[in-house]
């Protein structure tokens, strides 16, 4: 793909950042791969001695376990059926993201409550009405690790005929020198190793240039589709490096003097301090012959520039338009309790900002927010907070969007798609793609810049989520910078 044969290139051209609004690990994402799905069949009660094997696949796989109180295996409404009472259950565990697909039935066909999955503390998780039919189908996405339980609800036994799961799973692709590329299928969450055999082996990198690490081993989980390039070098080199792990600038130890030393790159919301190593400090370690010489940037965050919010709740109950002024890069919190509440808008523009009662933002600019009353259904945003092309100071491009899901949703892919041709935005086609996948926050932001005095490019900003309800998908429009 052509994001792969470019991206080594761009990197140094581009700063990436992708920042959450808690602390959590940056993870650069290519595309969400497809799961698999393993069906789980019950088995007729003559053939098990044991109760908790009345389930099982081809691989004898023990993800779904039946208890042991009573539970019989026998036909409701004619289906081979696991029969679950109201003291029996069937667990299962679920690491992150996860579709499970029960189908059940009951011998009385009354409009009622009868199916439910519950937590570990036994909190109602989901629950399913008998809708009169002889099958009952269930299909719910969790993305929240955990131990779950199905039960039967009522005096009538349920029967379980059909168990699946789907796991989503990416393929890892290994780069290691000479040897043959290897590449490995693993479920989400599974734990790999990358180990370099080579000699002068200087680090491992993403297929966006990202460094992930120094050392020749490196332990790491599947959570997207990703390669990983060992690289090797024999020849004294400095890697001027940006905030967010990319190679900025490579000189080579016979080119590197005062003059090749790059500025250091911009940061939204912070001020440049310096690079962590000074020429003095460079040459010194050229001539005691060390192969990789990194330079990191270093800033200090701006506290000066500060950014008028207006809160408008009036509309949801609220008493008083509410003003605070907040530095720059800070984090702000709008929250209602309001039964009416549909969603929150930027009162400018009429733009959804979030459909969360509370919501959590990065302070980058004077923006007017209002509560609408109504009923929406809560979904992904996609908002772009600034849009800088350097003309009027003569510096760096620079893009901000923002990405909001509703709670309990798990993102598997939060960034962009950039290439100097806007007709090719897509995940197959781009220039460049880099995001990050993460579990439970609700808020991100994503900073890319170009360096000054490069060419036109254009970048969509893409929303990958999972809730309950499935996966979804959303894209900004191209922006030019």
């Amino acid at each position: 793909m052509k994001k792969r044969l470019f991206a080594g290139a761009l990197a140094l051209l581009m700063i990436i950042g992708l920042l959450p609004v808690s602390s959590m690990l940056k993870k650069p994402v290519e595309a969400q791969a497809a799961g698999t799905t393993k069906v789980y069949q019950v088995a007729d009660y003559t053939t098990k001695v044991k109760k908790n094997n009345y389930i099982a696949d081809n691989q004898n796989s023990t993800f779904f376990k039946a208890g042991e109180n009573s539970i019989a295996s026998g036909k409701v409404n004619n289906i081979q059926s696991l029969k679950l009472n109201n003291e029996s259950d069937i667990s299962f565990e679920v690491k992150g993201l996860a579709t499970v697909e029960v189908t059940w039935s009951v011998a009385k066909d009354a409009e009622a409550e009868r199916f439910n999955i519950i937590d570990e503390q036994g909190n109602k998780y989901y629950s399913q009405n008998n809708n009169g039919k002889n099958n009952n189908t269930v299909k719910y996405t969790f993305t929240k690790g955990g131990i779950y339980k199905i039960k039967s609800v009522g005096i009538d036994s349920i029967g379980i005929s059909s168990l699946k799961v789907t796991v989503p799973t990416y393929t890892i692709n290994v780069k290691d020198g000479e040897k043959e590329p290897v590449s490995t299928v693993l479920e989400d969450g599974e734990e790999f190793t990358l180990n370099a055999t080579g000699e002068n082996f200087l680090y491992w990198e993403t297929s966006s240039g990202k460094i992930i690490s120094r050392t020749n081993e490196k332990k790491l989980n599947a959570y997207y589709d990703e390669t990983y390039t060992a690289v090797y070098g024999s020849d004294i080199t400095v890697y001027y490096m940006t905030e967010y792990g990319h190679v900025y600038k490579r000189i080579a130890a016979k080119d590197f003097n005062e003059a090749a030393v790059p500025d250091v790159p911009i940061r939204y919301g912070y001020k440049v301090t310096g690079w962590s190593k000074d020429v003095k400090t460079i040459n010194d370690a050229i001539a005691e012959g060390t192969k990789a010489i990194y330079v990191d940037p270093k800033y200090s965050e701006d506290t000066t520039t500060t950014y008028k919010i207006t809160v408008d709740t009036r509309a949801v109950g609220g008493s008083e338009v509410v003003q605070v002024e907040k530095a720059i890069n800070s984090v702000y919190t709008v929250s209602t309790d309001s039964s009416e509440f549909a969603c929150w808008k930027d009162a400018n523009t009429g733009v959804v900002l979030s459909y969360n009662s509370t919501y959590s933002f990065f302070v980058n600019k004077d923006i007017n927010i209002v509560a609408e009353a109504g009923t929406a259904t809560p979904k992904g945003v996609i908002s772009l907070v600034l849009r800088d092309d350097g003309k009027v100071d003569n510096k760096d491009s620079v893009v901000v969007f923002e990405y909001t899901v509703p709670a309990g949703s798990t993102v598997t892919f939060a960034g962009v798609y950039a290439s100097p041709d806007q007709n090719k935005l897509t995940k197959d086609d781009a220039s460049y793609v880099d995001g990050g996948s993460f579990s439970s926050d609700q808020t991100y932001k994503y900073t890319i810049t170009k360096r000054k005095g490069m060419a036109t490019w254009y970048v969509k900003a893409v929303l990958e989520y999972t809730d309950s309800t499935g996966t979804h998908i959303i894209t900004s429009e191209p922006v030019e910078f």
